[in-house]
């Protein structure tokens, strides 16, 4: 289980510097945010934020405040981790016997400049809290693995009994970032709303059941025994962790959506391509990268040359590890009209190397479910088909998909099949090659159930459209029509198209 929050619209902009600050709150916090492997990441002096009312936790945050470490997300920095071992981005470690047993990672912060917001990890062996300050939420139980998606607020991150810690998400505004933290003696404080003001929202918290004076309220999530082994959160990946160091470096973003964001990747040498879930502590976006990483370790030992391959991951982090294809994918390579800008061998290798790739992947027993022009990418001497996030094992029953590319074998039947990704290149190939501009999104395919539903309307009037561009299609990509057939059972399989489009005389060799 985790708590995402629903993120907001890809704008498209460039990341937004949004640093987060951490405050020490308690003895053990502040102890171990002096350490002297803590000092380069020490916040200025005068520390920028929105919020400008502070001093109402009174004398403990003024205490931690000139320890206040910052964390400024960047290209290069994918993750903070927190723990005991001295390699953390942030080692913390207990002053007492009387605290928490710090694992040797403990958490970890994972940043998203484009959204102001982090995803808090738990990468421990015990429970610990998150409590939204200035909401006064209750406090949000983080079990082993689980995580969650925190805004530009003030939180509370309890990692155990006397290791406290405030967490401060700026906006994305650049001007706010100039205010200070703290407040002159001779700046003048907002006026507080008076205690018969019913209009005001009332300034006590609110009190948690359970909760006693001087008394962490999830105290019995870590006890303190150190009868317990720190334990090490392992990453399932051969090569040197990408994130830090000068070997490892990110040299620019590839692609950007609200699921997803790639990066190129210079490590030791080799470019790699590593794709990273944006909403980390979200469910659905859990499912999807997991269901990516077994697809694709799946086919890995196979390494096909035209399907983007797996060359490992990151689990805690969500990220996967990928061959670098340098090329752009078809969806940016368009005119300003929206139409296909591809040359004539071009459109000849795209449709020669994807139906190789679906041919594979069908042989393998796998369905693309999303082929279009964005998950397919041309270099100078190949097509690769990319996003495996929605692909199954075999056919099974779901609406996922880009609706334009979908067959109309859903209308029939839910359970979607190898077929489906014939239809879907072949709807590919028309924007390829000129016939139609590049199609998009009218309507949201679970909604085609509702017989009176403006999605059903809107798939059969582009299914109309579809077969008109079908008798317009140029005799030299005559099989386009045998892709588009309506009938699942009429149309070509991946097996035959392959073999078809090596064949054809007219084709040009590489």
């Amino acid at each position: 289980m985790s708590f995402p929050l629903t993120p907001p619209p890809d704008t498209g902009k460039e990341p937004i510097d949004t640093p987060i600050y951490l405050i020490p709150l308690s003895k053990s916090a502040r102890f171990s945010f002096q350490l002297q492997a803590n000092q380069k990441r020490l916040a200025p002096s005068t520390i920028p934020s929105h919020i400008s009312d502070l001093e109402d936790l009174g004398p403990v945050w003024r205490a931690g405040v000139s320890n206040a470490l910052r964390l400024a997300p960047r290209l290069e920095t994918t993750s903070y981790t927190l723990g005991s071992d001295n390699n953390s981005d942030i080692v913390v470690q207990t002053k007492t016997e009387d605290e928490c047993w710090v694992n040797s990672q403990h958490c970890q912060l994972i940043p998203d400049p484009d959204r102001a917001t982090i995803t808090v990890s738990n990468t421990s062996t015990t429970t610990f809290t998150v409590q939204n300050m200035d909401e006064r939420d209750p406090e949000l139980e983080i079990s082993p693995k689980q995580s969650i998606s925190i805004s530009q607020r003030k939180w509370y991150l309890t990692l155990g009994r006397g290791l406290k810690i405030l967490v401060i998400v700026l906006p994305p505004d650049p001007d706010i970032h100039q205010r200070p933290l703290i407040q002159s003696r001779s700046s003048k404080k907002p006026a507080r709303p008076r205690s018969n003001d019913k209009t005001a929202p009332s300034s006590t918290p609110k009190k948690t059941p359970g909760r006693k004076k001087g008394r962490n309220v999830r105290s019995r999530n870590c006890q303190g025994h150190k009868a317990r082994e720190p334990v090490v959160f392992t990453r399932k990946i051969n090569l040197p962790i990408p994130t830090r160091g000068e070997s490892s470096r990110r040299e620019e973003i590839i692609t950007s959506t609200d699921r997803t964001r790639v990066f190129k990747f210079q490590h030791y040498g080799t470019v790699v391509a590593a794709k990273e879930s944006r909403n980390a502590g979200s469910n659905s976006a859990a499912e999807v990268w997991e269901n990516e990483k077994a697809i694709l370790e799946h086919l890995k030992g196979h390494q096909h040359q035209y399907i983007t391959n797996l060359i490992n991951y990151d689990e805690p982090l969500r990220i996967l590890y990928l061959d670098y294809i340098a090329g752009m994918d078809l969806e940016k390579r368009i005119t300003p009209s929206g139409f296909s800008m591809t040359t004539e061998d071009q459109k000849h290798i795209i449709w020669t190397d994807i139906s190789s790739a679906l041919e594979f992947l069908h042989r393998e027993g796998v369905i693309h479910n999303d082929v279009k022009p964005p998950n397919i990418i041309l270099s100078e001497e190949k097509a690769v088909l990319c996003d495996f996030g929605l692909a199954t094992m075999g056919p099974q029953e779901h609406y996922w998909g880009t609706a334009p590319y979908v067959s109309p074998d859903i209308l029939v039947d839910e359970k979607r099949s190898e077929s489906g990704d014939i239809w879907a290149l072949g709807v590919t190939m028309l924007f390829v090659i000129g016939l139609i501009p590049l199609p998009k999104r009218d309507w949201n395919i679970k909604d085609i159930t509702n017989s009176e539903s403006r999605a059903l309307f809107s798939m059969n009037r582009w299914l109309q459209e579809i077969r008109r561009t079908c008798v317009r299609i140029p005799e030299k990509f005559s099989l386009l029509r045998r892709m588009l057939t309506e009938s699942r059972e009429e149309r070509i399989t991946a097996t035959q198209l392959s073999e078809s489009l090596t064949h054809r005389s007219h084709l040009k060799v590489r």
